[in-house]
């Protein structure tokens, strides 16, 4: 209702705004109707933000605990061993369903001064919102150990899947390379240095959309239908065969070598950093900046596509020094049948001479991912493009505890089906690959799905998605903007909510209780009039006593969002430019609005 008052106001009152911006033009030339109110503004602002008082940033959701994860997590396997720890299949106790991987570090296993570069692999994934970036969700420090809690991958490693197919096709390789050069590309763009790209280090994650064959066929060896092999090898563009592939998601872990960036173009990094036949030659000259990343990425797609590595040797040194004097060979069998545009881009990520080496935005756009078939179309191909209908319906957070508890919820709990088909569609607004849309990429959005929107309402749905305040919205603001909240909000997951809330296990909540779950993980950028306002909607009692019973009602119903024009006078307009009408006028075009609404959604 909220969202139709709003559109009320938009279609009556902003004729006269609309011709203070004629410099700008509407998605659609028939969004608005020709006899529109009259309504004088004396700026040409903006839309004013209608978040600032309650800012909200990502990084906070990944909240750490001074007690051991086994009062919340139950242990179900051993996954592997590393030098500092173990890493273990967990499930939440109070939800079976929802599977993670918990990476244990003994503090006995870790030399003096490296716990603190294990913080800073944390402070770095804190910061990253991508699709694949494998995505933390908190920390446990007790006595003995370090525990990270992160995303649970079922498929393992590349280097699992190596062990058992050898190779890879060229088609299955192109649609991997196409998810690790978008991450890193991101990374890049926000100024992160992975330092270890490499098998071990990308694991493959299986949505479940549908039952498909098994990721085994890609081996030729394996393969017993001759006819799908030739026209793989063959370079046909088999898009069943494809699409069976892309049910697979790839997930860049272990951010234990990587570094910060600073603001300037040229970074100068030294240190040997990564695994040695990885290396970029500028690595082992103790000198070289982000672009060794590409080079390891190079390294990584030969051994995709040959089954070995295209730097060997008996030592450390030798590898090295085979490196420093490039002795590659890429008229090797396993490569005889590989396409001119892949060789070429091989070439391109080996380049020794790192000024010259192609960046990771630069190889998305090479042939070789642009021709025949494309990876990135491959990853949106079911867009669903109806969904940007959803924003109409999107209203302003009534206060600070629903934004935080719908943004953990989504965070933590989001359906990985839902996440996959939001993911889709986030990736095809996304033209610029920098997991940050603007109000251009919405604009081409609704254009292509034929939706009529004006330029007032698509400034709204940006401010409405916009919980961080920097103009732009990232991975998790769209998710949890579009995700089902009936299913994001239930009785389960609003129960892990309210068992933080409530850590002292009282069997309810109060004001302080709700306000450390606020501010007690990072969100000091909340301001004190947000909270004050919060107390004012949920009891501003001191003895207040917030059942769960309670809680679940107070996030389920939106009671303390009235449907009150005067709300939405205040929030658009100037006070004295606003609407003189009644509100039986507004009711009567609101009741037009919905009936016109209703029919176009």
């Amino acid at each position: 209702m909220g969202q139709l008052i709003n559109k009320c106001i938009c279609d009556k009152y902003r004729k006269k705004y609309e011709a203070k911006e004629d410099n700008e033009e509407s998605v659609s030339d028939d969004s608005f109707s020709e006899n529109e109110g009259d309504i004088i503004f004396k700026t040409r602002e903006e839309i004013p933000k209608t978040n600032t008082d309650i800012q909200f940033k990502t990084d906070a959701l990944i909240r750490s605990y001074n007690f051991s994860p086994y009062q919340i997590y139950e242990e179900l396997s051993t996954l592997g061993e590393g030098a500092y720890g173990i890493v273990k299949k967990v499930c939440l106790k109070n939800n079976k369903e929802t599977i993670r991987a918990m990476k244990i570090i003994s503090k006995q296993n870790v030399v003096k001064g490296q716990i603190n570069k294990l913080f800073e692999e944390i402070e770095i994934l804190r910061k990253l919102e991508h699709p694949n970036i494998m995505k933390i969700y908190e920390y446990f420090i007790d006595e003995n150990n370090l525990y990270i809690i992160s995303e649970f991958c079922d498929e393992g490693d590349l280097l699992g899947k190596m062990k058992k197919l050898n190779k890879m096709s060229e088609l299955v390789v192109k649609y991997l390379m196409s998810q690790i050069l978008d991450a890193l590309l991101y990374l890049h763009a926000n100024r992160v240095f992975h330092g270890d790209i490499k098998l071990e280090n990308i694991m493959l994650y299986k949505t479940s959309r549908k039952s498909v064959k098994r990721f085994t066929v890609i081996n030729k060896d394996l393969n017993s239908d001759d006819k799908l092999q030739k026209e793989i090898d063959n370079n046909q563009g088999n898009n069943d065969y494809v699409e069976d592939m892309s049910i697979y998601e790839i997930k860049l872990i272990d951010f234990g070598c990587s570094k910060f960036l600073n603001k300037k173009k040229h970074n100068k990094l030294s240190g040997i950093v990564g695994t040695s036949m990885y290396c970029s030659p500028e690595v082992i000259d103790n000198s070289y900046d982000e672009k060794s990343d590409e080079w390891s990425c190079g390294v990584l797609m030969y051994i995709l596509l040959c089954g070995y590595w295209p730097f060997e040797g008996e030592t450390e040194e030798e590898i090295f020094e085979n490196i420093k004097k490039y002795n590659i060979n890429f008229d090797t069998d396993e490569l005889k049948n590989v396409s001119d545009n892949c060789k070429d881009l091989m070439k391109r990520l080996l380049n020794p001479e790192k000024q010259n080496r192609i960046t990771a935005f630069d190889a998305l756009k090479h042939p070789f991912f642009t021709q025949k078939l494309n990876p990135m179309k491959i990853l949106t191909k079911h867009k669903d493009l109806s969904i940007l209908k959803k924003f109409f319906k999107l209203k302003k957070y009534p206060t600070i505890l629903h934004k935080v508890v719908v943004a953990y919820c989504c965070f933590n709990f989001i359906d990985k089906d839902e996440e996959r088909k939001l993911s889709e569609l986030f990736r095809f607004l996304d033209q610029k690959k920098q997991k940050q849309l603007t109000l251009d990429d919405f604009k081409r959005g609704f254009k292509e799905a034929k939706i009529s929107v004006s330029l007032f309402e698509l400034k709204n749905i940006m401010n409405l998605l916009d919980t961080d305040g920097n103009n732009l919205i990232e991975y998790q603001e769209f998710l949890r903007a579009l995700c089902n909240k009936d299913d994001l909000l239930s009785e389960q997951n609003l129960r892990a909510v309210f068992d933080i809330i409530d850590k002292d296990k009282k069997g309810y909540a109060n004001i302080n209780d709700i306000n450390n779950f606020i501010v007690g993980n990072g969100q000091s950028n909340f301001k004190e009039n947000a909270l004050k306002k919060l107390d004012e909607q949920i009891g501003e009692k001191k003895d207040l006593k917030m059942t769960f019973e309670e809680f679940c009602d107070f996030i389920r119903n939106d009671k303390s969002e009235n449907n009150k024009i005067e709300r939405y006078k205040s929030l658009y307009y100037e006070s004295n430019n606003v609407i003189n009408e009644e509100d039986e006028l507004v009711k009567d075009d609101e009741k037009n609005l919905e009936n016109k609404r209703s029919h176009e959604i």
